[in-house]
């Protein structure tokens, strides 16, 4: 009987394609290229493979290809009618998600722990700050993830992956010297873990260590491959700590080398906020570009432009964090996207119909506002720029 990692068991009699999925999953756990790949050649080994085409369907859906995500998770189900219990769990859990049905998905993330806490692939989906509980729009959902954590943690042990994850959560929560002990303790025993880099990045920064923080990520960073999905992304932590030191022209480089859309390893999700953060960066050489018409505020290198002419102007999706369940026909939108950033604020997920006629009734009235304050105001310096953003 062949099992995965953390010895549950999979419903395939080849060998070969049981020691893809396991290579498979611990490069999607620890967010190495090669993971789609992987789980490509476990289906070719057992074309009935359920759990690599949801293995694989769970790749693509964070790379933002949503339909070949569903394609892969809608051959899983057509082959699931042998399934273990766990298995079947596991594959309609992930149905929810994609699906969109948030709630459902938390309900049965809780269920499905309950049984078969050690199902690390499904952890990484409920944990991940930005994930299902995260980007759900539950008040307190960082603690709730710490709380979750917590409870899975005997179930684990010292294993790296799970470790580096709990320290993320920890940190989120605020319990940060906790947190740190635990991501050294991973980072010690797997380097070769970018969740393990993130929650070291997170810890230093806030702890008030960007020093820290820059040597570590410039170290790391130089080992991790370039298409890896979080390149882009640890980048972008080590530029904010370039920013912090005032090395502009190394924030800068970083940006056009791994920050930008056509740049950028990470999906949707990691890309879309990334330049909002450069807006106001003194001696830019955006600030000398020409805004590319016709793309508008949803390209980024556009919104940059606009941000350094006028020191207010960000990306319209700045305004919405991407979430984990988007879908062409359903994507989380603010409610009025007035007040998303006060603390507890919920961001209920709209039909399109909906989404456009919410965006039609603030064009009515912010918006025409602010373009025109934004027309005739002078640029701003970097520091009341930062202001601003603060209050969107």
């Amino acid at each position: 009987m062949l099992t995965d990692r953390y010895d549950l068991v999979l419903s395939t009699a080849s060998s070969t394609a049981g020691d893809a999925y396991v290579q498979a999953s611990d490069l999607a756990l620890t967010f190495y290229p090669g993971a789609a790949e992987a789980y490509d050649r476990a289906i070719a080994a057992d074309p009935g493979f359920a759990l690599a085409y949801a293995g694989k369907a769970q790749v693509l859906m964070r790379q933002g290809d949503v339909e070949a995500a569903r394609a892969a998770l809608a051959a899983a189900k057509e082959v699931s009618a042998s399934l273990s219990e766990r298995e079947a769990s596991h594959i309609g859990f992930f149905d929810h998600v994609f699906a969109g049905r948030t709630e459902a998905a938390i309900a049965a993330v809780y269920a499905h722990l309950a049984a078969w806490p050690r199902d690390a692939l499904v952890v990484s989906v409920a944990a991940n700050p930005n994930g299902l509980i995260g980007g759900s729009g539950r008040i307190g959902q960082k603690h709730q993830i710490a709380v979750l954590m917590d409870s899975l943690a005997p179930h684990y042990g010292d294993d790296f992956w799970f470790t580096s994850y709990h320290a993320m959560a920890l940190s989120e929560d605020g319990q940060l010297a906790v947190a740190r002990a635990k991501v050294e303790r991973s980072l010690a025993a797997n380097p070769n873990n970018a969740h393990g880099a993130h929650g070291f990045a997170h810890v230093c920064y806030e702890s008030g260590e960007p020093d820290t923080a820059r040597a570590f990520l410039s170290s790391w960073l130089a080992t991790y491959p370039r298409e890896g999905f979080f390149y882009g992304h640890l980048s972008w932590h080590l530029s904010l700590c370039e920013i912090q030191a005032g090395n502009w022209e190394e924030a800068w480089r970083l940006y056009w080398d791994a920050l930008a859309l056509d740049r950028h390893s990470g999906g949707p999700q990691q890309k879309s906020p990334m330049g909002r953060r450069f807006c106001g960066v003194p001696n830019s050489p955006v600030s000398r570009a020409t805004p590319r018409r016709g793309a508008g505020c949803m390209a980024m290198r556009t919104a940059l432009c606009h941000g350094q002419a006028t020191g207010s102007l960000i990306c319209m999706f700045c305004w919405c964090r991407l979430s984990w369940e988007m879908t062409p026909r359903s994507t989380p939108v603010l409610d009025k996207w007035r007040n998303w950033r006060a603390k507890g604020a919920t961001r209920p997920a709209l039909t399109f119909r909906r989404w456009r006629a919410a965006w039609r009734h603030l064009s009515a009235g912010i918006l025409p506002a602010r373009l025109k304050h934004w027309r005739h105001s002078p640029a701003k310096t970097s520091a009341s720029a930062a202001a601003a953003h603060s209050t969107i």
